[in-house]
């Protein structure tokens, strides 16, 4: 097996890609464009089924890989496979660097043709940009010893198909959905604590007024108790002292 150097992937462009701009030759690999159609993953945060779906995309238009998120992107151009060779792919560094992965696998198979759909995972700490139009893409070609006589036949329908993108439809818990989860849910707990604490502070003060009101009202109770008190004595003293007054003069007379 010996791989296309850039010098065979010019003079095979037009069978390759249909089309022979020499430019997209990168050492010896093709460079494939970002195409018109997405699929970019759910979040947890945002899992909305209408606002993640298969999108068409205006020229030069962009989107975003959030963290952790999974995505279908279509390559701009049509390949189409001789039966004897077969296709390696794999993503731009540039990228590679930012996080994103291929994970569609890395070859293509002898006759394929059709456009590339590649599945890329953004395994970075920050959402990647993207616009339609991109060089993003690698290919590279290898040859065969020989004309496979098992080779793809068929030509891929257009576009990401929806069998693919109903594999990946639920919502994908990146650790940066999950780290968000978890601190609102802490925030929550806070906000729940402080308000069972201001309860108990209320509660604590209705408690302390209802005691100072006791402690008044067992006061007053106390100083009207004397002052009956008193009054009864005095009361007392006066209606007994006619009678202590008689007994005295009669013991002494």
């Amino acid at each position: 097996m010996a791989f296309w150097s850039s010098q065979s992937l010019e003079s095979g462009l037009q069978v390759l890609v249909g089309h022979n701009d020499r430019s997209v030759v990168d050492c010896n690999s093709i460079t494939l464009r970002v195409g018109n159609e997405i699929y970019i993953s759910p979040t947890l945060t945002d899992p909305s089924p209408a606002t993640h779906t298969l999108k068409s995309l205006d020229t030069r238009e962009g989107f975003t890989i959030p963290p952790g998120q999974f995505g279908f992107i279509l390559t701009a151009e049509t390949i189409h496979l001789p039966a004897d060779v077969m296709g390696f792919i794999s993503i731009k560094a540039t990228y590679k660097l930012m996080g994103l992965i291929n994970v569609s696998g890395f070859h293509v198979d002898p006759g394929f043709e059709g456009q590339l759909t590649y599945s890329v995972f953004n395994a970075g700490p920050a959402p990647i940009h993207i616009r339609e139009g991109v060089p993003l893409f690698l290919l590279w070609i290898a040859d065969l010893d020989d004309v496979s006589h098992k080779h793809k036949t068929k030509a891929l329908e257009a576009g990401i198909s929806s069998d693919m993108v109903n594999r990946i439809t639920g919502a994908v818990g990146s650790v940066a959905d999950v780290e968000k989860k978890i601190n609102d849910r802490i925030d929550a707990l806070a906000a729940d604590n402080n308000a069972l604490r201001d309860e108990l502070l209320e509660v604590e003060r209705s408690v302390r007024t209802r005691q100072a009101e006791l402690t008044v009202g067992q006061a007053v109770s106390r100083m009207l108790w004397n002052m009956m008190a008193s009054i009864l004595l005095l009361a007392a003293g006066v209606l007994l002292a006619p009678i202590v007054d008689d007994l005295w003069t009669r013991l002494t007379g």
